[in-house]
């Protein structure tokens, strides 16, 4: 850098050991300038793949888009009047007498804010709001700012180099017109943008962290007004944020769908063992028959969130070596209050490092939190969505193999797991990283005691662990316990005449009593586990200090234990022990979500219903009219089974049927119990295996099972199933299933969501549906 500069990059004498420290020329051109321009300049590939995921189109020019573009033309033009400047001084006293640091520094500046101009521009053109690597940009150079103010300030009063005060003057000058323009650059980087929200339907109260700026969502103000709400009043329904549209579950659906199914390239496989159908961008996976390696759920789970994941570790490496940070600066606080000769402005340094270091930790861990929450919510809501999907889907055979409380305990015990392991995952690889940086940087105090006081914490971290799968087990065998007394007093008071008859209320008495102190005695040792469990977590800090300090103190007679290196040392060992502590419970974690996953991964790959054995024929696939109308239902030499053909013994339950029903035709089917008029239906809407022959339906299929699907919502979104309110056609519906008088008898009317007493007429939902034709089982 010498050749360069004409000085070396750092120099203390004239920096960090002087009572009025200055920084070279060389150091503020190349770090205090060339680290934001460098930073821009590396993150090109991120910025060109953030813009090429956006599919917006808007190309509008704003106020403060043209403000800021404007601005960043001054900042060329200031740069190019201080290269001007550079060059006659270049041409009057020769090319030996000026750095050509001094030349390539506003070269670089002013290609850099071209750059800035080219990312202002793709933002207008693509939408986007708010340009978070811009808000780091104008934030870095507004700090560069501070520090070069000063420095050139001294220098135009001849504080440093009196010989040079007429170059310092101008310097001087460019920096007081540079400056103030970065420093509003930043203050309008604060601000998001006015673009209307277009490349979505128009929707009612939606979330402003749609129209947030960086800083906005950085430090969480776009949820302040529901909170301010809230703190008046109880919040309602239409008090709450719409989602926003590329958090729906539908959204999230089809992302991990594509992902899941990109896992069947390449892979060995059946042939038709993925497809997308017509009109659906849900993938159909049907079983593995191939002997290759299965698809991976959990790649297809990373694709979905890996901008999350990368976010959230990103978050938390930040909020580790924040620490650090403070701690290090807490011991130079400690030898500057020993040392009465130490320069105070090195004072003022620390405390303004640690003031922002803090803050920065602060914004790190509710950023990390609140990423963590996002990526295990999206996968939530995907998964659920995927799996719902499945269900709908599934193949009488595979039904068999799952039941109802299989899909249930995936959809909540599972699911759950899997949503835990997200707020866990960084401690199982960011963690490590971040222990080996805090023990190198521990070794600088203590040597090799380091290694002691680490190795402490991590074996009572272990007995930690071990404790805590002890205190879960004698809680998980308590609430055994109470689940059988519960289920058995309650068999007692059902039947509390018949004991009495016999006499026999005071065996089963003494069984209750037995179960309750069974269950008093898990009870007893799981909090005897989380009692010393609880000492081991207030002594670990000090234990492993004292141990650390007694090794320090050891290995060398010549070591002295001052109260910087033992404050440093403790602080270290308070940090590092959560961290540590969690590591175990994440590797737990990540077991048990890893046993989740790949049972969601089996049950996608069960065998699912053939579609493909009803031809349903839209409007464009009808004859001319000239030609005769085909019939709305039409089955010809139909053979069906309930199972597949692989299945040996299973004969067909439905043979050789040939069915003709003509359009505006009611047709009824009746018949004996088990002869097969469910069946029949079944086949007509492909809930079947169809064996042989062919089977089209004209337009589209409502259904309605035996027995009413009744969901958890109002009776009048039961009736709309899904649709759209039509006032007019809700009403002919409700007078045409005759539930007039049953919506007078209820108090909040078609509003009501409590269980129903009366049975709600399944042709309702049927009749609001629309369809061309009607199956009522």
């Amino acid at each position: 850098m010498t050749e360069v500069c004409h000085e070396p990059l750092w120099n203390n004498s004239r920096s960090w050991n002087n009572g009025h420290p200055e920084l070279s020329n060389c150091f503020e051109q190349a770090v205090l300038i060339g680290v934001p321009n460098a930073l821009l300049w590396l993150l090109i590939p991120l910025q060109l793949y953030s813009l090429s995921r956006s599919g917006r189109r808007l190309g509008r020019w704003t106020k403060l888009t043209i403000s800021k573009m404007a601005l960043t033309g001054f900042l060329i033009a200031v740069e190019i009047l201080d290269l001007i400047y550079t060059a006659h001084a270049l041409v009057r006293y020769g090319g030996n007498s000026i750095p050509t640091i001094t030349i390539v520094g506003p070269l670089i500046q002013i290609f850099t804010f071209i750059l800035v101009l080219v990312y202002m521009d793709l933002d207008r053109r693509k939408g986007r709001l708010s340009n978070p690597l811009l808000f780091v940009y104008w934030f870095l150079l507004t700090i560069s700012g501070i520090v070069l103010l000063r420095t050139r300030f001294w220098r135009s009063l001849g504080f440093f180099q009196p010989s040079r005060i007429p170059d310092a003057m101008f310097r001087l000058f460019v920096h007081e017109v540079w400056f103030p323009i970065v420093l509003i650059q930043l203050l309008l980087s604060c601000w998001a943008d006015s673009y209307p929200y277009q490349y979505v339907k128009k929707i009612e109260n939606l979330s402003p962290e749609v129209n947030a700026s960086f800083l906005n969502k950085l430090c969480g103000v776009w949820i302040y007004d529901l909170i301010r709400r809230g703190s008046k009043r109880h919040l309602t329904n239409e008090d709450i944020y719409e989602l926003i549209p590329r958090e729906h579950a539908e959204h999230l659906e089809v992302i991990l769908g594509r992902n899941w199914t990109k896992q069947f390239k390449g892979r060995d496989v059946m042939e038709d063992a993925v497809s997308v159908h017509s009109g659906s961008n849900q993938p159909s996976i049907l079983p593995d028959q191939g002997r290759g390696k299965k698809p991976s759920l959990v790649l297809a789970v990373y694709q979905l969130v890996w901008t999350q994941f990368w976010t959230a570790a990103l978050w938390k490496f930040i909020y580790d070596m924040c620490i650090v940070v403070v701690i290090v600066l807490v011991g130079a606080i400690i030898s500057f209050t020993a040392r009465p000769d130490e320069y105070a402005w090195r004072g003022y340094v620390y405390t303004l490092v640690i003031l922002m270091a803090s803050l920065l930790q602060t914004f790190a861990i509710v950023n990390f939190n609140f990423i963590n929450s996002h990526q295990g919510m999206n996968t939530r809501a995907a998964l659920s969505a995927m799996i719902f999907r499945k269900v709908l889907r599934l193949s009488n055979t595979s039904r068999g193999s799952y039941a109802v409380g299989n899909i249930t305990n995936m959809l909540t015990a599972d699911m759950q797991r899997i949503t835990g392991f997200f707020f866990h995952q960084c401690y199982l690889w960011v963690t490590p990283i971040s222990v080996v940086i805090m023990l190198l940087v521990l070794w600088a105090y203590v040597g090799v005691a380091a290694l002691a006081g680490l190795g402490t914490v991590g074996l009572l971290g272990v007995a930690q662990l071990f404790l805590v799968n002890r205190s879960r087990g004698q809680e998980a065998a308590a609430m055994r316990y109470k689940d059988i007394r519960q289920r058995t007093i309650g068999e007692i008071f059902n039947d509390i005449k018949i004991l009495k008859m016999y006499a026999w209320e005071h065996h089963f008495a003494e069984r209750a009593i037995k179960m309750r102190r069974d269950e008093q005695d898990a009870l007893y040792r799981a909090s005897h586990y989380s009692n010393v469990n609880l000492a081991i977590t207030f002594i670990t800090p000090p234990l492993a200090a004292l141990i650390t300090y007694a090794t320090y103190l050891y290995i060398d007679p010549n070591n002295v234990l001052n109260s910087r290196t033992a404050f440093v040392t403790l602080l270290f060992l308070f940090s590092v022990r959560p961290s540590l502590h969690m590591m175990p419970q994440a590797a737990s974690l990540f077991v048990q979500a890893k046993l989740a996953i790949d049972r969601m991964a089996a049950f996608l790959l069960a065998r699912e219903l053939d579609r493909s054995a009803v031809e349903h024929l839209a409007p464009s696939d009808l004859p001319r009219p000239s030609h005769s109308p085909p019939p709305a239902v039409c089955i010809t030499d139909g053979t069906f089974s309930w199972y597949p053909r692989s299945h040996a013994g299973q004969s067909a339950a439905l043979r050789d049927i040939t069915l003709r029903v003509e359009e505006g035709t009611l047709l009824a089917i009746v018949g004996g119990v088990g002869s097969g008029k469910s069946s029949l239906l079944a086949a007509m809407l492909g809930l079947m295996e169809k064996v042989s022959g062919h089977v089209t339906i004209k337009g589209t299929v409502a259904y309605v099972t035996q027995n009413a699907w009744i969901q958890n919502l109002s009776l009048r979104d039961n009736i709309l199933f899904g649709a759209e309110f039509n006032e007019g056609l809700y009403q002919r519906v409700v007078e045409a299933c005759s539930l007039s008088k049953d919506l007078e008898m209820l108090t909040d009317g078609d509003q009501v969501h409590q269980k129903l007493s009366f049975s709600l007429r399944p042709t309702s939902d049927q009749c609001l549906a629309g369809k061309n034709v009607f199956f009522v089982d």
